[in-house]
């Protein structure tokens, strides 16, 4: 199983998530199960500016000062998820949008996430959907959800799904793609060569997945799915 890591850059460029789409589309009959995962992007900090509030982010999590500002970050973080699973359906794929709150998928535990039943989300890969999952977990204390860390709800779901072999899959900016020429891709890539943001705008989250022994993977969408395997430079812990 693979699970598309879509950073805050990649989530706010049309271009980039038409072109995922078009080649998860053209190679849809020889793709392993999938799924899309992503955190609250730029549309939530717009969404915050546009009622004169600028927060930063700490850990990748926007700092908010009310349950009020929580709300709107969470409602542009479900939007966010149902545009991009509008983009991947116009593409002819089937998308399903599953805000990560769902039937507590993913529930904020203190300072980290944990993962509740998983069964049904993989029967939805097993039916080959093609699930679009939020950084939003269930907050026990509040009874509401909240903003998670994507480098956090990456970790955790790739965990809970363990019994397949995961390999979470992030994307390079044209700027970093010399990390996946064909001599550099012949060797793994060590952890603590991982290019910052600049290049791997999800550096955090792919470095804190692979330091928790998870397999990660970078690459581009012609890369990925160049006919016949699935390619890119795998990150070694």
């Amino acid at each position: 199983m693979y699970l598309l890591c879509i950073d805050d850059y990649h989530l706010a460029d049309p271009l980039f998530i038409d072109e995922l789409g078009r080649e998860l589309s053209a190679n849809r009959q020889q793709l392993p199960p999938l799924l899309l995962i992503h955190g609250s992007g730029e549309a939530a900090e717009r969404a915050l500016e546009g009622q004169g509030l600028f927060r930063e982010r700490s850990g990748g999590v926007l700092q908010v000062a009310s349950a009020q500002e929580a709300a709107v970050v969470d409602r542009a973080t479900r939007e966010a998820n149902q545009q991009l699973v509008d983009r991947l359906t116009d593409a002819v794929l089937p998308a399903v949008s599953i805000p990560g709150d769902a039937r507590g998928l993913l529930v904020h535990d203190g300072p980290g996430v944990r993962v509740g039943a998983v069964a049904w989300l993989r029967q939805l890969v097993v039916q080959e959907a093609l699930p679009v999952v939020s950084a939003l977990a269930r907050d026990p204390s509040s009874g509401g959800s909240r903003e998670v860390a994507l480098g956090d709800a990456v970790t955790a779901l790739a965990q809970a799904l363990a019994e397949d072999t995961v390999t979470v899959v992030g994307f390079v900016r044209k700027g970093g793609r010399s990390l996946l020429s064909e001599e550099a891709s012949a060797a793994p890539l060590p952890i603590e060569d991982l290019p910052p943001a600049k290049a791997v705008p999800a550096a955090a989250a792919l470095r804190q997945a692979a330091e928790a022994g998870i397999s990660v993977l970078l690459s581009t969408p012609q890369l990925l799915l160049t006919p016949g395997s699935l390619r890119g430079r795998r990150v070694q812990r």
